[in-house]
């Protein structure tokens, strides 16, 4: 009879084996990869991004798609159906009225790539958008979504064969078209540059970027650009001549307060930027934010403003190259001028089928005490 359930208790043990998978607590280290704040289910959403392999000489690229929940301090992967590649540095922004996040391009492991996609928050589903007309394959692009047209605004980037466009598309969300602009006078060709749309003063404000020109003559940061879809018209406000020129910062907005917040990138030098900088369109002025404690200096990572907390989120990036991604995440609080690390909440593994809320540590100790009372049993008897 013991070994009758002695074998009944070791199905039950392959079973529970067999059900329960332990869950990640966090995106993997990496760089490029994009966040947007959804305000509906008040959260942010991060995709993609990538790590460079040293012993191999290339690139990882990552399509996965995580949720963090600010207020809990807790990341979630999503998992979707069919997605799109895997890919860093591309363009992503989040559609207000649809609640639906575009993409488009990056570098994946096809090269540089002109795809477009958007996702549907709701329904959890990709869909590739097939266009005739669409901006040349590219990463390290500007971009943003202007809710007043309906247009996300596109400025040039980092084509095939080096090369830098300087192009300016629209994709209308409601046509679901490209359309190539054609303003009489841009900003310089670049990449590595970002744009936000500033909701206070109804402008789209583009900063920073690796400018350059044929012959080598290049540069950073051509300062602080405005883009009027209606007029189709740039215009430069600011040379920026206050905080240090950069690219592959991370740039973000906070709505409450109406400034635009700047953190590191790269200066072109060896070591990456840590300073934090706030912009005020309607005064155009620049103010630094002195944290004592801030995250160290790095470049490809990217922030999101989280309107409920009042708090910039910042996650990933690295140090350059050679170094080793990171995947720490940082939030700022504007009003208080201060940086805080945020340690991860693991979350408690849960059986893949059955929903089973029992921790890994518990179903361990349930399974050996079933083994051994079961053993006892039979040597008892």
């Amino acid at each position: 009879m013991w070994k009758k359930r002695f074998y009944v208790a070791l199905i039950l043990v392959m079973f529970l084996n067999v059900e329960t998978a332990d869950a990640s607590t966090a995106p993997s280290p990496r760089i490029g990869h994009r966040m947007i704040y959804d305000p509906v289910n008040k959260r942010v959403l991060l995709f993609g991004g990538s790590i460079w392999n040293q012993g191999v000489s290339r690139y990882t690229f990552y399509n996965d798609l995580w949720s963090y929940d600010v207020e809990e301090g807790a990341w979630t992967e999503i998992e979707t159906g069919s997605k799109p590649p895997g890919r860093f540095n591309h363009m992503m922004a989040y559609i207000s009225e649809t609640h639906q996040i575009l993409l488009f391009g990056g570098f994946t492991s096809q090269d540089r790539i002109g795809d477009t996609w958007i996702y549907d928050i709701d329904g959890n589903t990709w869909t590739k958008v097939d266009t005739v007309e669409a901006p040349s394959p590219r990463s390290d692009a500007a971009f943003c979504y202007d809710p007043r047209y309906g247009v996300a605004i596109l400025f040039d980037g980092y084509g095939l064969n080096d090369d830098h466009p300087n192009d300016t598309w629209v994709f209308n969300v409601t046509s679901l078209l490209w359309t190539r602009m054609s303003p009489q006078a841009s900003p310089k060709p670049q990449y590595g540059h970002y744009m936000v749309f500033d909701a206070v003063n109804q402008k789209t404000i583009m900063y920073g970027g690796h400018w350059s020109y044929g012959g080598g003559d290049h540069g950073y940061s051509d300062g602080v650009w405005t883009y009027d879809y209606p007029t189709d018209t740039w215009t430069k406000i600011d040379d920026a001549i206050a905080l240090p020129s950069r690219y592959w910062h991370s740039l973000a907005y906070d709505s409450d307060r109406g400034k635009v917040v700047v953190f590191g990138g790269s200066g072109g030098a060896t070591d990456c930027l840590d300073d934090t900088w706030l912009y005020d369109y309607s005064t155009n002025t620049w103010e630094r934010v002195n944290a004592e404690v801030h995250p160290s200096g790095r470049e490809n990572s990217d922030t999101v403003y989280d309107p409920v907390t009042g708090r910039i989120i910042l996650f990933g990036g690295f140090r350059g190259w050679g170094e080793d991604p990171l995947n720490d995440l940082w939030v700022l609080d504007v009003a208080q001028s201060t940086w805080t690390q945020v340690e991860t909440v693991e979350e408690e593994p849960q059986s893949q089928e059955t929903g089973s809320a029992i921790p890994g540590f518990a179903l361990t100790a349930l399974i050996i005490g079933t083994l051994a009372t079961v053993l006892l049993q039979g040597r008892r008897r």
